[in-house]
Parts: structure tokens; C-alpha cells; sequence
């Protein structure tokens, strides 16, 4: 019942912010922002994402206007997580989430939240907030909740579940969904067009569409061992080698970042071998001042990819990519962790690097009840939360990053469902 309220409460609000944004000037006469009192956003050095990255990289904590340390309620709080390819700025400048927060608030669309923007950047375009055997995402998992302990003990944020909520684009929605099935911690969770089923995410098409960009004709036959050093040679220097922005290419460049997180190896012999002497390097101890990894420049970083040389599925590998796969955690013991949270899932419909279908298959398992309406869907034992599939408006498509502004609201006003809701 819990889930239901929330979710017409939600539909409901959203309705009426259709309706006044159809309102003439003078009936909805808009406050200019320069008027709106402002939140206060802080800028803090992450070492451990700086060390990743290879640059200086922050996170940010955005407390509302009027926030108050010593307030007997303590605020919820909100965790979003950048996409890849993206820093922890995301949300802050590209997003302008803070203005949208500030605004929102003064509206009073929604309550006063205290919202925590961490950095999943590295060197290979994203951690997907998992620890790693691989020296460059090595515990990035257990850094985002070092990052939430501290904001919770720093500053005057609630710790309970229904004032606690997780979110993200792209990555950050793989991350979000994954964190919460193995935390529990949070009462509210969103993703928008995350890979949240890896099943899907890498059939054959997709390995197809990876081989063709990189220039590799999987081997049909025997897998000698020229063959195998031609498919070694196809992917190594990849990442650095093209630089661009397609989509095609981005999506080769993602799946060699998740194979780092998933199916790292430390054997000369791995499938794939990135190597770069400026951006490439491994750790090889730790500077006792300072904290900070040093790094060695000239080593290189071993993966082995989820597919072989004959362009097929790895098995023994990719089984170690499904022990990260938010589909397969689904159906697993970590499943009531989810089930007992809020869950909005969207996707723009021409999304050209998520596929919408990732998304799909995630929503469709393990269980889908087509008795409800339309925009909803339920999780094994939950009541149904909000599902969106976008379209385009007025001079911007509904791929992958067009309209994450337009998202980026209907997330605000989701959590902030589940906050009141506590």
C-alpha cells in the first residue's frame, strides 16, 4: 500500500506541474532565480578519484537554503551518480541540479533535501562504483560508502531507509540499482537508461557491433595462437588510440571499463592488454605522506574480455560479469532489498547506446503483471513504482542524453514521494 501512495502521489504532482507549466504568464507569474534563495554547494577533493582520473577531481554536497546543522528533523538525502564518460561535476554544471533544487524547493514541489554527488570517473571512463581487483578501480565501491558515511556523520542528514534514496544516469543507474540490492539502505531508487541487465546489455549484436568498430573479424575455426595474439593486438591501445565521441565507439570503450571492474587479471595472458605510457599505468606502492597511490607509467593493465577470439561469449568470464548484474542480484537472496524499495526506471525510446530493451528486460523479470496500467511495473512482491519511457519534445530527441534535465526533474520529484511519504 505504502508503494501505491506513492506512486499516484507522484503521477498526481506531476500533473498538476503539467498543468501550471500550460499556464498562461499571469496565471503562473515565474520568480526569477537571481530572486530564489539559494543552497549552498561544496566542493571537496576526493584523493582517490584524483588518483583514478589522473586529474584533480571533487565531489560536491548540496544542503538547501536555510539549511540547519542542528534541525531536531534531520534532511533526506540523495545520492546521484554520474554516467560514464562523466565526472562528479556532472549533475552540478551540466545538469544544473542544484538550481533545479533551488527552484523546486521554492515552488514547493518538493521538501528541502540534502543531495550528494560523488565522482565515478577513472582513466577508463568509469569505476561502475565496483570494487575491483584491478589496481585502477580497486575498492571504488567501498569508496561511495566511505563518501555516504561521511556526509551522513558531517552533516545533519537522515540515516533512515524511507529518507535515504539512491539515483543515477547511464552508469549511475547500473550503480544506484546495484548498491541498494546490496545495501538495503535505501527507500527510494532510480535509474535512467542504466545497463541494468549485462544478459542483455552484451548479446551477440552488441559483441557484433564492438567487433566492427575496433576493426576485429572474429575468427571462424580453430583459435591458434596467432589468432589469439591478432585478437589481443585488435583491442590493445584501443581506448587511447580512437578518441570520439559516437555512440558505437563510446559503447566499445564502456565495455572495456567494465570489464577492468568485472573481469580484471593480473596474467600477461589475458584477453585483451591496454597500455598507454602516459595514461596506463598500475600502482606499485602507496606514498607514506600522503596516502596517494604512485603509480607506474610504463606498466600495463591486463583484462580479459567477456567474449573470445571466435566473437562468442566468454563463459567462465562473463560469469564473473553476472556476479554484478543487477537482473541476475534480481532474482538472487539480495532481491527484498529492492523489493522493499521504491524503484523508478526510465529510458528515452530512440536511446541509441542503452538500448531501451536493456532496460525492458530488466523491468520484465522476474515478474511483470500486465493486469496493471500502463507506466507501472512490479518487482516480485512489490507494489508497482514508476516506469518511464520518454519521447521526444520540441527540438531534442529522446536518446541517450538529450532530455536528462527533463529526467532529472521527474527524479527530484520521485524521491521526494518517498521522503514525504516517511
Amino acid at each position: 500500500m505504502k508503494h501505491r501512495n506513492i506512486a499516484q502521489y507522484f503521477v498526481l504532482l506531476m500533473a498538476v506541474l503539467l498543468t501550471l507549466s500550460c499556464a498562461s504568464e499571469s496565471d503562473n507569474p515565474a520568480m526569477s532565480y537571481k530572486d530564489l534563495e539559494k543552497g549552498t554547494v561544496t566542493a571537496y577533493s576526493d584523493g582517490m578519484a584524483s588518483a583514478l582520473a589522473g586529474v584533480e577531481s571533487y565531489y560536491y554536497v548540496y544542503t538547501p537554503a536555510g539549511y540547519d546543522s542542528l534541525r531536531t528533523e534531520p534532511y533526506p538525502l540523495l545520492v546521484l551518480l554520474n554516467g560514464y564518460n562523466e565526472s562528479g561535476d556532472y549533475f552540478y554544471k551540466s545538469c544544473s541540479v542544484t538550481a533545479l533544487a533551488d527552484e523546486m524547493i521554492a515552488a514547493g514541489d518538493i521538501e528541502p533535501m540534502v543531495l550528494l554527488l560523488p565522482n565515478g570517473k577513472n582513466n577508463l571512463g568509469g569505476t561502475f562504483y565496483t570494487n575491483s581487483t584491478h589496481l585502477k578501480v580497486e575498492d571504488s565501491y567501498d569508496h561511495l560508502q566511505d563518501l555516504i558515511d561521511y556526509t551522513q556523520s558531517y552533516y545533519n542528514v537522515s540515516t533512515e531507509f524511507g529518507e535515504m534514496g539512491i539515483g543515477g544516469f547511464c552508469m549511475g543507474g547500473f550503480g544506484a540499482v546495484k548498491t541498494a540490492l546490496e545495501t538495503g539502505d535505501y527507500g527510494s531508487v532510480s535509474s535512467v537508461a542504466g545497463p541494468l541487465s549485462l544478459v542483455r546489455l552484451l548479446d551477440q549484436s552488441a559483441i557484433d557491433r564492438i567487433c566492427e568498430v575496433v576493426g576485429y573479424q572474429p575468427a571462424i575455426g580453430e583459435i591458434t595462437d596467432s589468432v589469439e595474439t591478432r585478437f589481443r593486438y585488435s583491442f590493445s591501445n584501443y581506448y587511447y588510440s580512437r578518441v570520439t565521441s559516437d555512440s558505437d565507439s563510446l559503447f566499445a570503450k564502456m565495455i572495456l571499463a567494465m570489464s577492468a571492474a568485472f573481469s580484471p587479471t593480473e596474467r600477461a595472458s589475458g584477453n585483451y592488454v591496454v597500455t598507454n605510457t602516459t595514461l596506463t599505468n598500475l600502482v606499485v606502492s602507496i606514498d607514506s605522506e600522503t596516502g596517494l597511490p604512485v603509480y607506474d607509467r610504463n606498466s600495463p593493465v591486463f583484462i580479459d574480455l567477456p567474449f573470445g577470439a571466435d566473437g562468442q561469449i566468454d563463459n567462465a568470464t562473463f560469469s564473473r560479469w553476472l556476479e554484478n548484474d543487477p537482473h541476475t542480484l534480481l532474482s538472487g537472496s539480495l532481491f527484498q532489498n529492492l523489493a522493499n524499495a521504491s524503484l523508478f526506471l526510465s529510458h528515452g525510446d530512440s536511446d541509441e547506446f542503452i538500448q531501451p530493451e536493456i532496460t525492458e528486460s530488466f523491468v520484465s523479470g522476474p515478474v511483470v503483471d500486465s493486469s496493471l496500467p500502463d507506466g507501472y511495473l512490479q518487482v516480485s512482491g512489490s507494489e508497482p513504482d514508476y516506469y518511464d519511457i520518454y519521447s521526444a519534445i520540441a527540438g531534442y530527441t529522446a536518446d541517450h542524453s538529450s532530455l536528462n534535465y527533463e529526467e532529472l526533474r521527474k527524479i527530484l520529484l520521485f524521491h521526494d514521494s518517498v521522503f514525504r511519504d516517511n
